[in-house]
């Protein structure tokens, strides 16, 4: 083999081991991301039964005001906790969206639990919304506020939709509706539940 030969399988050999590196790396520093994301939402749920008065059945009525009050924890704006009993799942929703916080804790799109258009929406990543690959129409969600009231929710049908703008997920016919982007497509997963 010649001199050439052996510095260009040198270079390559060194290029697929330093993209192997890099690889192994990206993969590291998400998880660290997504168990200390984990332990933070744990953290914020804790402090937030901590905090909001005694839990009782919420029901929706005619309100002068549909503002949702937030309460902030662990530096974050929370509107509520979501919770899926059969799943074991729960975690807090914060009160903004924002791309970079929706991919560390589920936030809310848009609207109001208290007159049924609130759309909640994350990333179906590890200790995140990655419930959704397990749940099923007819499971029951909670949505419980900062003040203690709590919603409860059936699930009446799940979509599977590609390359959506999130803007164009709300759905007039929902009561709630919760939507999971995959991390590594364009694939969303949408829950269309109804008040119980």
């Amino acid at each position: 083999m010649s001199r050439t030969g052996n510095v260009v399988s040198i270079v390559c050999l060194a290029l697929g081991i330093a993209l192997i590196l890099l690889a192994v790396g990206a993969i590291g520093y998400t998880v660290i991301g997504q168990n200390a994301a984990t332990e933070r939402n744990e953290r914020i749920i804790s402090s937030f039964f901590d905090t909001v008065p005694e839990i009782s059945d919420g029901f929706i009525y005619e309100r002068s005001d549909y503002h949702m009050p937030t309460l902030q924890l662990e530096g974050v704006d929370v509107i509520g906790i979501v919770e899926v009993p059969q799943l074991s799942a729960k975690l807090p929703v914060c009160a903004s969206w924002d791309k970079m916080e929706a991919s560390l804790i589920p936030s809310r799109l848009s609207g109001s639990v208290y007159d049924s258009s609130l759309v909640i929406g994350g990333a179906d990543s590890k200790g995140q919304l990655d419930f959704f690959e397990e749940i099923c129409v007819g499971d029951t969600v909670f949505f419980t506020d900062v003040t203690g009231d709590r919603f409860e929710y059936i699930v009446s049908s799940i979509d599977v939709i590609k390359n959506v703008p999130t803007g164009e997920l709300i759905e007039e016919n929902d009561d709630l509706l919760m939507f999971a982007k995959d991390a590594y497509t364009s694939k969303y997963t949408v829950l269309h539940l109804k008040l119980k």
